[in-house]
């Protein structure tokens, strides 16, 4: 006899007709802080219409991301992504991901990665040469700009040193508004013209245009020997020898635009204020630099010797992952667990944010300690206790990338620099698509 399905407990404080959404939006993080507390590996939810079950437990993560994979899709919630990153690597299902993923695999493997280690050291000097000795700047914004100039050299073998205050502006505002828009119940479409649909209307306009010149400019300027990610996209056939459509091209260049230069300038952007806030751990990362690197030019392997510098990077973006949250909707019922039944529809939340701060896991989980991924301590956890980068088939195809640049770009810093938070200005976390420091991080730098 088949055993009845369980019915995960549901969150109390529920409204009559948004649910917990009205909750949730209020403050995201402390939401999910309550959804810790909850002594359950799957808390039930309702945003609207919408059933949404949390799952706090690994191993029913890991059913949902690889073992049972086949059975979810991308939730429905996130398809405001396509507005402006349309059909990209981000956003694509079924065999249209596989195969985008295929082509672009080759621009991550080690020897790529090695490649750019002189590009990245050479933006970020370039960026500190114009830092001032004992004057209050934002460091994260220095960090988005230095991890755009990143990717767009390694990447499309451009630079777009003109266009980064048109940038900045436009990604921000497609951040805030796509936010808005994933947690409302009523989307107004954006053929209305409100006038927050204008500006992020314009904003994915103002990207476009970025895009297409780096595009057109690549294709008035060939040169065969070129093996960064535009060449492999643009060179690329699929089974019946197609090249990319335009659209395609365009959406995949947004995607690795975007998330190319965000979530690895968030991640650094945390490591430093975490650092900054342990001066014993800044200490360290600088000796390990100068025990490694000593005078020598920063190169790969010398990044993979950087132990603790990466371990503080580990630790930084398990506090604050810049993909704080993601989701899944089941294609049709299935069970999972012991036994949870879901329907077609249902979605399922994965909160990163929320499975690094356990306490089984982690001993004192909200506390700042890069040894805990030197030492044997999380040795015996189970896979998806740690996903910064999401898991399965559709973790983040960037994740190497991410860490090396985040190590060599804070390597070159803390070679020269020791970086202090000005107390003057409070930083605070700011969940919108990425989890960012909401007015950035303030900082002054003395030599080192």
């Amino acid at each position: 006899m088949t055993s009845p399905l369980k019915v995960p407990v549901q969150m109390p404080k529920e409204k009559w007709i948004s649910g917990h959404l009205t909750s949730f939006k209020q403050d995201p993080l402390a939401f999910l802080d309550q959804i810790q507390k909850e002594d359950t590996d799957i808390v039930r939810l309702r945003f609207g219409h919408q059933n949404i079950y949390h799952i706090k437990d690994p191993d029913i993560l890991k059913e949902v991301l690889v073992t049972k994979a086949d059975y979810f899709k991308k939730a429905k919630s996130f398809a405001v992504l396509k507005a402006f990153v349309g059909e990209g690597l981000l956003t694509s299902e079924g065999e249209v991901h596989k195969q985008q993923r295929r082509r672009m695999q080759p621009s991550f493997t080690e020897s790529h990665l090695s490649s750019y280690v002189m590009v990245m050291e050479e933006e970020t000097k370039e960026m500190m040469a114009n830092w001032k000795l004992d004057t209050p700047f934002n460091i994260h914004t220095e960090l988005m700009n230095v991890a755009l100039g990143i990717i767009c050299r390694t990447m499309f073998g451009t630079d777009v040193n003109k266009d980064y205050l048109t940038i900045s502006q436009a990604i921000d505002e497609i951040m805030t508004t796509s936010t808005k828009r994933i947690r409302s119940l009523i989307k107004i479409p954006l053929s209305v013209p409100t006038k927050e649909n204008k500006k992020y209307v314009q904003s994915i306009l103002a990207l476009e245009n970025v895009i297409s010149s780096i595009i057109q400019k690549r294709r008035e300027q060939p040169t065969p020997t070129r093996t960064d990610l535009l060449s492999i996209l643009m060179e690329s056939r699929d089974k019946d020898g197609n090249v990319m459509s335009e659209r395609q091209l365009r959406d995949e260049v947004m995607t690795i635009f975007l998330a190319g230069h965000e979530t690895t300038a968030n991640a650094m952007g945390w490591t430093m204020y975490h650092v900054a806030t342990h001066p014993n751990v800044e200490r360290k990362i600088m000796d390990e630099i100068q025990e490694v690197v000593g005078n020598s030019n920063l190169t790969y392997e010398h990044a993979k010797q950087l132990t603790y510098l990466k371990a503080a990077i580990h630790e930084a973006i398990r506090l604050h992952p810049p993909a704080w949250l993601f989701g899944r909707e089941a294609k049709e019922s299935i069970t999972i667990g012991e036994n949870w039944g879901l329907h077609k529809g249902d979605v399922v939340h994965i909160s990163p944010y929320v499975m690094h701060r356990q306490k089984q896991y982690y001993q004192e989980p909200d506390t700042f300690v890069p040894e805990r991924f030197l030492d044997d301590s999380l040795k015996h956890n189970p896979r998806f206790t740690y996903l910064p980068f999401g898991g399965g088939a559709r973790s983040c195809i960037g994740n190497h990338f991410s860490i090396i640049e985040a190590t060599v770009v804070l390597a070159t810093i803390y070679r020269y620099n020791s970086i202090n938070l000005d107390k003057n200005y409070p930083v605070i976390p700011n969940p919108l698509i990425t989890l960012r420091p909401k007015e950035g991080i303030m900082v002054t730098v003395n030599d080192s």
